[in-house]
């Protein structure tokens, strides 16, 4: 998820488009009434977000987390996109699986893409930084969500560690610390119910058959 991440890798990057931040208003202005396709739609949380701005005519995955399609992405053709105007997603960001689908995806449609911001930096990703023509800032984004736990049992030493403004109940009997808040997915308590990375991202965008080309960036609104 980020070069700075403590996180452990989640398998085939399944991080879910689910921060509403995600999707800022110069990408609006872009899509707005298209139709488009998701071929990375996990759970469906971007389409989820999308619903009141564009209208999705396919969406799968190569392993559906809901009643999706399921569909290797770089096996798309004309076909599955014939009522697409654009595809939309939130692709995995390892290079041998992103930059295989880049080059799908423009030879099918206009693409827009939700990457770190840092890709455009990178020397693999100059070929196709070369032909991508706009750039939308979204900044930091959270992916996950915690969990909200009543009285749940402590270690004394395991406490000590964590927040002093959580609501800790003590039994003196048991000699038992119980903890009110949230958690983390590996059980450790956090302060909130959303953790933003460390990384900013961007939407980039590709024309179809993309050619060399000035990239037009939209900071932050």
């Amino acid at each position: 998820m980020s070069k700075r991440s403590t996180f452990d890798k989640i398998s085939k990057d399944f991080y879910p488009t689910i921060d509403p931040n995600a999707i800022p208003t110069k990408l609006v202005e872009f899509i707005r009434g298209k139709t488009y396709a998701e071929p990375c739609c996990g759970e469906g949380d971007l389409v989820d977000l999308l619903t009141d701005v564009s209208l999705c005519r396919w969406e799968s995955d190569i392993d559906p987390k809901r009643r999706h399609t399921a569909w290797d992405a770089l096996r798309l053709t004309n076909h599955q996109l014939e009522k697409c105007e654009l595809i939309i997603t939130n692709p995995p960001f390892s290079k041998t699986l992103l930059l295989p689908m880049i080059d799908v995806f423009t030879k099918l449609k206009p693409t827009w893409l939700l990457l770190p911001a840092d890709l455009m930096h990178n020397q693999y990703f100059a070929p196709h930084m070369s032909v991508c023509s706009k750039v939308v800032s979204v900044g930091r984004l959270f992916w996950f969500k915690n969990k909200w736990v009543e009285k749940r049992p402590f270690e004394f030493d395991e406490l000590e560690r964590k927040w002093d403004n959580q609501v800790v109940y003590y039994d003196a009997v048991k000699g038992t610390k119980y903890y009110t808040g949230y958690i983390t997915s590996n059980g450790k308590p956090c302060k909130s119910e959303t953790v933003s990375g460390t990384d900013n991202y961007c939407w980039y965008y590709w024309e179809k058959d993309p050619q060399p080309t000035d990239t037009i960036f939209y900071g932050r609104s």
